[in-house]
């Protein structure tokens, strides 16, 4: 987040203007600069032996985290966000893992996890509890000098360690190192290129533990522009929210775009007058859902291709939607993308392959495992997870993902649009049956139940599960697909056969 520094310099500027809003509460640059204070006041007195080593923070979208999260910053306290909708066990393992010391959770939105509570070497801070609730007036804690304690901070060696998390929704969560950072230059080439300035009114919806919320968020608000926080995937109409608030622009998941689309209706001529960039990406972005989300908000949606290990790595503009819809785009400034085949040798353009990255964003390890790198042309490249093809002007068109050893690859994106096609279904999730090899399950959501609809899909299910070569194992009408909060298939979640 943004440092109290940069912070001061805003509100000097436009003391009066809103910094982050949620639907609650509009906080101005000024008192954005008082309730930081305030926090950073608290970590001060509390942690006056010994600077905490790391922070992590399990909590939802709002105004509150943002404060400590530029506290953090500002006395160089390195923190890393966690999925707060994984079980307590897997929270906990990834608290020890990064070996963190302090704990910040939002307890009106999440249980506390019961074994942080009785540990003697992390402290945990609620956003929610009265003893730690930053008054609006900015009090915080009385008799503490927080500039000397800034330069105190800011006198410290502190070598650069980021950590991130994989999603853990198709398997245990890795821990991502990165020993520099990437903001200057990934935020200097998405502001000159898109024109983003103090004028914005930046809509947070994913959620600020994902880089695809955090990194957002910092970039806006770094600018001067308003922020606007909401809980995405709970929220009851993102509509009506981007319509109150003059969303801009924004950043989201194809899941969240879908909702967009289903309820804007009486909003569109209102969306449309205000949105000028959209940003989405995440998982696979059908190309029908491209189309109708074109067709809502205009020629402002964009796509993006990257992961945890890699960054934003691939763009594709409102003119590649429209031309080449099953595309996620080319590469831009600073990133190259190679498809390789099983021997990491690059393929010809049309050619399927494990889709592989070099770029500046890239991680150096995970913790305790290598990096899935190798050397081509003597320039490192980060393995994915990703089958797909590069077409001669170097588009990429996704696949599937790669199979684990002794199953069968399955084009899962393409099966997935083709299901998306058939009347009625409005979501679609997909994975392989267990212990039986070419055999899938499919998951959908559909506008509405009838005692004849089971067959009739199935039918039309089992046409496109045949055109891939595949046998059809159980299908299930489910009320909603389970997500994580960053837009990932929880595919644990998924029924089974």
């Amino acid at each position: 987040m943004i440092a109290l520094e940069h912070l001061r310099a805003l509100a000097v500027r436009h003391p009066c203007k809103p910094a982050v809003r949620s639907m609650d509460e509009t906080v101005s640059f000024a008192d954005l600069v008082s309730r930081v204070e305030g926090a950073i006041r608290y970590l001060v007195q509390w942690s006056s032996a010994n600077r905490p080593r790391r922070a992590v923070f399990v909590a939802p979208n709002c105004n509150e985290l943002v404060y400590w999260l530029a506290a953090f910053a500002t006395l160089k306290i390195p923190v890393t966000g966690l999925d707060y909708s994984l079980p307590e066990s897997v929270l906990v393992d990834l608290i020890e893992r990064m070996d963190a010391d302090l704990v910040l959770v939002a307890s009106r939105s999440v249980a506390i996890p019961h074994a942080l509570t009785g540990s003697h070497r992390r402290h945990v801070i609620d956003l929610h509890s009265p003893t730690t609730t930053i008054p609006p007036e900015g009090a915080g804690i009385a008799g503490c000098d927080i500039d000397a304690a800034i330069a105190e901070a800011n006198g410290r060696p502190h070598p650069f360690l980021a950590m991130g998390v994989t999603s853990g929704t198709s398997g245990a969560p890795k821990i991502t190192l990165r020993s520099k950072s990437f903001d200057a230059r990934r935020f200097a080439y998405f502001t000159s290129t898109y024109g983003f300035s103090a004028a914005d009114q930046f809509l947070v919806a994913m959620p600020l533990y994902h880089a695809a919320g955090n990194g957002w968020a910092r970039l806006f608000l770094g600018l001067g522009a308003t922020i606007d926080l909401i809980d995405g995937p709970a929220c009851q109409d993102l509509a009506v929210a981007m319509r109150e608030f003059g969303t801009t622009a924004s950043v989201m998941t194809p899941p969240l775009v879908a909702s967009v689309v289903a309820t804007a209706d009486p909003y569109g001529d209102a969306l449309r007058a205000s949105l000028r960039w959209l940003l989405v990406g995440g998982k696979n972005f059908p190309p029908s859902l491209k189309q109708a989300a074109t067709d809502l908000l205009g020629p402002v949606v964009h796509e993006y291709y990257g992961t945890t290990e890699t960054g934003v790595n691939i763009i594709a503009s409102p003119d590649d939607l429209a031309s080449y819809p099953d595309s996620v785009g080319r590469p831009f400034d600073g990133n190259h993308i190679m498809v390789l085949n099983d021997d990491n040798c690059p393929v010809p353009a049309g050619t399927v392959g494990r889709v592989a990255i070099s770029s500046y964003m890239n991680m150096d390890s995970y913790l305790g495992l290598p990096a899935d790198a190798v050397l081509v042309h003597n320039d490192r490249y980060l393995l994915t997870p990703d089958l797909g093809r590069l077409d001669v002007e170097g588009r990429l068109f996704l696949e599937s993902r790669a199979a684990a050893s002794g199953e069968r690859e399955i084009p899962f994106y393409r099966l997935e649009n083709a299901i998306r096609r058939l009347p009625d279904v409005t979501d679609v999730a997909i994975k392989s049956q267990n212990g039986t090899i070419g055999v899938i399950d499919v998951a959908i959501t559909v506008r509405c139940r009838d005692g004849t609809q089971g067959l009739i899909l199935r039918e039309g299910i089992e046409s496109c599960v045949r055109t891939q070569h595949l046998r059809l194992g159980a299908i299930n009408i489910l009320d909603r697909i389970p997500y994580s909060p960053s837009g990932k298939v929880r595919v644990a979640d998924l029924p089974t056969a």
